[in-house]
């Protein structure tokens, strides 16, 4: 089971519009089962990403991550969108 964290400043608004777009993608391409999305403030991300596959963040990536971790902000603006899905199907290979 993937381990995916998505992080927004008060894991309330944004990381929710982003963990629904995600799970239809990962869905989208066969992904339906084998991953759990966490939402988390971005405060709590950089701890939480030692038990996680990938990081998904809609604010600046501050710090060092333990796993792959990208701006969401794509999922929100279409700007760079297939650019990010690509690294997330690679990361969570």
């Amino acid at each position: 089971m993937k381990r995916i964290i998505v992080a927004c400043q008060g894991a309330v608004a944004t990381s929710t519009i982003v963990k629904s777009k995600l799970k239809n993608f990962l869905d989208e391409n066969g992904l339906e089962g084998q991953y759990e999305i966490v939402q988390c403030k971005v405060s709590e991300a950089q701890a939480k990403s030692r038990n996680a596959d990938l990081c998904l963040e809609t604010t600046q990536i501050v710090g060092e991550f333990f796993c792959p971790t990208y701006s969401a902000v794509p999922f929100l603006t279409k700007r760079g969108l297939p650019e990010l899905k690509e690294k997330i199907l690679e990361a969570l290979k």
